[in-house]
């Protein structure tokens, strides 16, 4: 009744097949139909619910800059027999590895962490309640988690702290007896970013900081870039996502900042769109 029987809203689907390889082409889409697909607000509809049941609602997106790291040091494989005159592209490589973060699991790229936004108050009080004192995180309780940190601390880090993640790992063969001496190896590298990092400014410090590591035998190659976009917490499409949830499943786990990656950022540059999922 209080809207005449019309719906109060206009809604507008953009559906697109890739975001899991950090969605080329959404962008040059977006822009071109930006004059009727502006909006205020979007609802993504990525997320999960908790094992109790509660949905989880996030805001934002982390960034992504990926890449592979890759060394070739000799032609082809040789016997180990060779290995004392021989350098090792698996050693390099993980040496170059070891170099990219501190003992604490923080990045140790020089100005990595410059741009990097601290959250507000507010948010970062709704951050620090995300893991309730004594529950896990994930299978297997805290035991894979940052030693020395309280669950708040870990909790916090989930939306706040960027971080580099080895996703893979390749060189020689494992499922084989040869003892051998292998000619490359590579990793698969991703350097997680929080507002307001840019991929293309990390891409950079990344390449000085190997090779003033004395890494120059490391080959960087982009495998994609997303840029982070902040979340917004009391927008009118939060507030209703949150008692929606409420109202039906109970009260919902709110990530203040997405840890995971995705378009965001674009529906936001070129839509105006902030983004709850």
């Amino acid at each position: 009744d209080a809207v005449g029987g019309k719906q109060p809203v206009t809604l507008l689907w953009i559906c697109e097949g890739a975001e899991e390889v950090g969605s080329p082409g959404l962008r040059e889409v977006l822009a071109r139909h930006a004059d009727w697909l502006s909006a205020s607000d979007c609802l993504w509809e990525s997320f999960v619910r908790r094992a109790d049941g509660r949905p989880e609602i996030a805001l934002g997106c982390r960034g992504v800059l990926a890449v592979e790291l890759f060394v070739q040091l000799l032609e082809v494989d040789q016997h180990a027999a060779f290995a004392p005159a021989l350098r090792s592209a698996p050693w390099t490589l993980t040496q170059a590895l070891g170099t990219l973060v501190d003992g604490d699991g923080d990045v140790a790229i020089a100005g990595f962490h410059d741009d990097v936004a601290a959250p507000d108050a507010t948010a970062a009080d709704v951050a620090r309640r995300l893991v309730p004192p004594g529950e896990g995180l994930g299978p297997g309780g805290r035991s894979g988690a940052l030693p020395g940190r309280s669950v708040e601390e870990l909790a916090l880090r989930l939306s706040y702290t960027p971080t580099a993640n080895v996703s893979a790992l390749d060189s020689g063969d494992a499922g084989s007896e040869n003892n051998v001496v292998p000619a490359t190896a590579r990793a698969l590298l991703q350097l997680q970013l929080v507002p307001n990092q840019d991929p293309d400014d990390v891409e950079r410090k990344l390449r000085r900081h190997l090779d003033e590591h004395g890494f120059d035998d490391v080959a960087v190659e982009v495998r994609g870039r997303i840029w982070p976009s902040p979340g917004v917490l009391g927008t009118p499409l939060f507030d209703a996502a949150v008692a929606a949830a409420g109202n039906v499943y109970g009260e919902p786990v709110v990530y203040p900042q997405l840890p995971g990656a995705g378009p965001a950022r674009v529906l936001r540059d070129v839509l105006g769109a902030t983004t709850v999922s």
